[in-house]
C-alpha cells in the first residue's frame, strides 16, 4: 500500500461499510488506496462492536484514507447512505466496495475514465472474477450491457454523485436487494457503462450462513422481507415485459428456498416458468422440489450452470 498520499480535492470518494471483518476489510482497502487512478477517498463506515478494526485502521499512513467508527449502528444499507452524505463535497463520482472484496489495480482508472467521456452516463459497472471465500476461482462474472432491470448498483459500481444530491434518490434500506431496487430506479431513466473486462473480484459462498450478502438470509428472516423486492417495484418489471417477471421471481423463489421458506419459493419459482420456461428455471424448481437443502450450498449453482451450459452446446 502506497502512504503518504494526500487529496484534497479527489474525484472519486469510495465508500467500504465493514462490519466485524478486520482482516477481510484491510484486503479490501489496500486494493482501493493501490488503485492506479490516484485523485481518491476511501471511507470505511464502521459498524463493528469490537476494536480489532479500528486498530487495523490506525495503522494505514495514508492521507486519503477515512475511517469513521459509527457509535450507534446504522445497519449495512444505511452505512453506505451515510458514507455518501460525507464524502468530500468536491468529489464527482461515489465507488462502493463490500468490505470481502477487491478491486483489481486499474478498476478506478477505467471507470472514470468512461464516464468523463461519456457525461450522460449515470454510472459505470465491470465485469468481475467469482471466488469462493478460500479464494479459489469460480467463474467469471458479466455486467449487464442491456437489460436495464437487471443492472446492480451498489458493489463493485462507480455512481455519479448528482444520483444523490440531485435526483435524490438513495438505497432503501427496507427492500431486500436493495443494489438491485437503486439500480433499477436509476438506469430506467438514464444510459449507463459495462466494461467487458474483470476489474475486480467478488468473494462468495462463504461456509457459514449469515457471513455475506449471498448467505445473509437465514431462517429467522421474514418471507415478507424477501419478497420486498418485488412487492415494491412490480410496476416496473411487469411494464418491462414477462421475462423481467420470470427473473425477479426466479430471483425472489433461489432466496426464499435458501431461507428455509421452501413452500413459498417453489410458488415463486413456479411463477417464473410460468413467464419463462428457460431451462435454468426448470432446473432451480426440481432441486427446490427435490433436496431444497442444496440452495445453502454452492454446488446447486455449479450444478445450474453444467447443465445449463451442456444444452447449450
Amino acid at each position: 500500500m502506497r502512504g503518504m498520499d494526500t487529496v484534497t480535492t479527489p474525484v472519486v470518494s469510495v465508500i467500504i461499510p465493514t462490519y466485524q471483518r478486520p482482516e477481510s476489510v484491510m484486503r479490501s482497502i489496500r486494493s482501493a488506496l493501490d488503485q492506479t487512478y490516484r485523485d481518491i477517498e476511501v471511507i470505511v463506515m464502521d459498524d463493528s462492536r469490537n476494536e480489532e478494526t479500528k486498530k487495523a485502521a490506525a495503522e494505514i499512513n495514508d492521507g486519503r484514507f477515512r475511517y469513521i467508527y459509527n457509535v450507534d449502528r446504522f445497519g449495512y444499507v444505511e452505512n453506505k447512505n451515510q458514507g455518501v452524505r460525507l464524502a468530500n463535497p468536491v468529489s464527482r463520482y461515489i465507488a462502493f466496495l463490500d468490505d470481502d472484496d477487491i478491486y483489481l489495480p486499474h478498476f478506478l482508472e477505467r471507470t472514470v475514465a468512461e464516464l468523463e467521456k461519456n457525461p450522460k452516463a449515470i454510472a459505470a459497472v465491470t465485469d468481475c472474477e467469482l471466488r469462493r471465500v478460500d479464494g479459489a476461482f469460480i467463474k467469471r462474472y458479466h455486467c449487464e450491457r442491456n437489460i436495464f432491470w437487471k443492472v446492480s448498483l451498489g458493489n463493485g459500481a462507480v455512481v455519479r454523485k448528482d444520483v444523490f444530491t440531485k435526483l435524490g434518490i438513495w438505497f432503501d434500506k427496507n427492500v431486500a436487494f436493495e443494489d438491485l431496487d437503486f439500480g433499477l430506479r436509476i438506469v430506467k431513466d438514464h444510459p449507463w457503462i459495462s466494461i467487458p473486462e474483470v476489474l475486480r473480484v467478488y468473494y462468495r459462498y462463504y461456509t457459514k450462513m449469515g457471513d455475506s450478502v449471498s448467505t445473509m438470509f437465514v431462517k429467522t428472516t421474514p418471507r415478507e422481507e424477501l419478497e420486498s423486492l418485488l412487492k415494491k417495484d412490480e410496476a416496473i418489471y411487469a411494464a418491462a415485459g414477462d421475462l423481467a417477471l420470470a427473473w425477479v421471481h426466479a430471483l425472489t423463489g433461489k432466496m426464499l428456498v435458501r431461507a428455509g421458506h421452501y413452500a413459498a419459493g417453489r410458488e415463486h419459482l413456479r411463477a417464473a416458468l410460468k413467464y419463462d420456461f428457460r431451462l435454468s428455471y426448470v432446473v432451480y424448481y426440481l432441486v427446490a422440489l427435490i433436496f431444497p437443502a442444496a440452495f445453502l450450498k454452492s454446488s446447486v449453482a455449479v450444478f445450474k450452470n453444467k447443465v445449463t451450459g451442456f444444452f447449450k452446446k
